[in-house]
């Protein structure tokens, strides 16, 4: 009973960890906007602040951004919402959807060259293949994402990538492995001055000290 009731609150943790970068600080009311991309950007932005307390609202919200996205062909935006959605299936434990979407965002950033994006992408990819038990996808997905980053400029990346391996480790039965990422995740979360992920950080690595 014990050891349930401490995966489901490492379950939580993960979900924050992943979707922390995209929560703002506070939600903002305003005026709608009559342009439609900057409507469909302005209802983006209202989705990660409804994903904070109602995960579908949010979702219902990136949908709409989506569509307006789409009538204006806009490819960003089109791979920004289906990267949004993703998370937000993710966040209700939608694992096939969630991957749907994420793969779609991924092959719209590749396309794009945008290599930031598509290792955000193939991180949440290896957060949710280690979440469905998946551990080498859940690792390949991680590393490909490791290759496309610098490790000097992107070391918040980083750190979720160590994070997510950390994950993977542990849930597969090494946390002698487990450890050794989550210290190299609290390393690069100090060095990026990330102080809430770091927290974090030092709370997996003492739950991982437990597994030991």
């Amino acid at each position: 009973m014990r050891q349930t009731l401490i995966n489901k609150a490492i379950r939580i943790l993960l979900v924050c960890l992943i979707l922390g970068p995209y929560f703002p600080h506070a939600a903002r009311a305003g005026p709608e906007s009559t342009d439609p991309l900057q409507r469909a950007n302005e209802l983006l932005e209202l989705s990660r602040n409804q994903n904070l307390t109602n995960h579908r609202l949010a979702l219902q919200t990136a949908q709409e951004a989506l569509s307006l996205f789409q009538s204006a062909n806009d490819l960003v935006g089109i791979a920004t919402s289906y990267a949004a959605i993703g998370q937000y299936h993710y966040a209700q434990n939608a694992m096939t959807e969630s991957a749907q979407y994420l793969n779609s965002a991924l092959q719209l950033w590749r396309q794009q060259r945008n290599l930031r994006e598509e290792a955000n992408a193939l991180i949440m990819l290896g957060y949710l293949e280690g979440r469905k038990g998946d551990w080498l996808n859940g690792v390949s997905y991680l590393t490909q994402a490791l290759n496309l980053l610098n490790e000097e400029n992107d070391l918040a990346q980083m750190g979720r990538i160590a994070s997510g391996m950390g994950y993977v480790f542990n849930q597969s039965g090494l946390p002698e492995n487990g450890l050794t990422q989550y210290q190299r995740a609290k390393e690069y979360f100090r060095q990026a001055k990330s102080y809430r992920y770091y927290t974090r950080a030092v709370l997996y690595t003492g739950y991982t000290y437990y597994l030991l």
